[in-house]
């Protein structure tokens, strides 16, 4: 099951220095299979952004992803850009570009809209409880989505310990994606 780390300025700082110490720090610890940079509030997006890019290279991360940002994912020469689910609708614009596209979704109607459009990855959310994220789907719901489309399922929501990763393996998803997973003892 592929890992998909997904920054956050709460978890790593909006201070460049102090996110470089704390994003290395996470990789070196948890090893994961895709970095996501997302941060919604940083006057130093795209600064932070090109350290996140150049340290994720150095542990040999090969799939890199910006939010939402399309133009700075061209830019920084990332592999694709994660699209909120009101964005769905860019998903083939984005494929014409040359990125790849993960995309997030919250119903079984999003993800089916999203997998006729070929998305590279779907988030599916939440799984498990998370605050201020609505009911969650649970496993059942996970496992539905994941065996009635075609493309690639990443679970998201709630998922903080080894304990809830063990548990997605039930629904056989490509992979999982989380914050706090990856922050914790940095």
């Amino acid at each position: 099951m592929k890992k998909f780390l997904i920054t956050d300025p709460e978890h790593y700082s909006s201070n460049p220095q102090l996110f470089s110490i704390r994003f290395y720090r996470a990789l070196k610890k948890n090893r994961p299979d895709v970095v996501i940079f997302r941060d919604k509030k940083s006057k130093n997006f795209k600064l932070i952004a090109k350290k996140c890019k150049k340290i994720s290279k150095v542990f040999g991360i090969k799939e890199f992803y910006i939010n939402q940002n399309i133009a700075i994912a061209q830019e920084l020469n990332a592999n694709g850009v994660q699209l909120t689910a009101k964005q769905q609708n860019l998903i083939t614009n984005v494929k014409k570009m040359g990125l790849k596209t993960i995309v997030s979704t919250h119903s079984e109607d999003e993800v089916k809209k999203c997998s006729k459009k070929s998305a590279n990855y779907i988030l599916y959310s939440p799984i498990f409880y998370t605050r201020n994220k609505g009911k969650p789907k649970g496993l059942d719901g996970l496992k539905q989505i994941v065996d009635n489309i075609s493309s690639k399922v990443i679970a998201l929501g709630g998922i903080a310990t080894d304990y809830e990763v063990d548990k997605l393996k039930i629904a056989n998803p490509c992979g999982f994606a989380s914050i706090r997973y990856f922050t914790k003892g940095i």
